[in-house]
């Protein structure tokens, strides 16, 4: 049985709920999503960066020492901040393919064997 409009009431019925809907999809596939992605990558560019510094000369490995000696305090909490980020973007992209435009996202090309 499919939804009918009969009355203003339903009308407004409707567009409660697709605003609520929407706003659900728009923050995740506008905000949440593209934003999760992009801190995973500035991670990874931070950890390539840190890590040519531990093997450069002059400066560099002082440097890498300093960003060491910054993030131990926050080791154990980082590493759970990128699990979880992990898996909300692996979340995300299951209900995406599960669903089709849930969330309106692309999804990744699966990988290559």
């Amino acid at each position: 049985m499919g939804f009918e409009i009969n009355s203003p009431a339903d009308e407004q019925l409707l567009v409660t709920y697709t605003s609520a809907r929407n706003r659900v999809r728009d923050t995740v596939a506008f905000g949440v999503y593209h934003h999760v992605k992009a801190a995973l990558e500035a991670y990874d560019h931070l950890d390539t960066l840190v890590a040519s510094l531990a093997q450069g000369s002059g400066n560099q490995p002082v440097l890498a020492a300093y960003h060491a000696s910054l993030m131990t305090a926050i080791a154990s909490e980082t590493v759970a901040l990128r699990t979880s980020a992990e898996a909300l973007v692996a979340s995300i992209e299951a209900i995406e393919a599960l669903q089709p435009g849930t969330f309106g996202i692309q999804l990744p090309p699966p990988p290559e064997n």
